[in-house]
């Protein structure tokens, strides 16, 4: 369970400061906003999305042992990562 926690815990640090680089690093160089680059823009503010709302949960159920949000939190925690995991494609 600790284990599981503690990667859980790295993704979310590592993932959002590495994305946060990622749109920071757009916003200062405006010759990046090419088609292709956007698009990587629009990944990398899905993968903010996901570590801001998704792991959060999955790491607190870790440590804990059980799932916090019930069945219905559930349900709509995996509908909205969905939304924004499909987004990237």
């Amino acid at each position: 369970r600790f284990s599981g926690g503690v990667c859980l815990g790295l993704i979310l640090v590592l993932g959002f400061f590495n994305n946060l680089l990622v749109l920071l690093i757009f916003t200062k160089f405006r010759s990046l906003w090419t088609p292709i680059n956007l698009i990587l823009l629009n990944i990398s503010v899905s993968d903010i999305l996901v570590c801001m709302c998704g792991i959060p949960f999955s790491f607190a159920a870790s440590l804990q042992g059980r799932w916090l949000i019930g069945h219905h939190g559930c349900n709509l925690l995996v509908q909205c990562c969905d939304i924004w995991l499909l987004d990237i494609f």
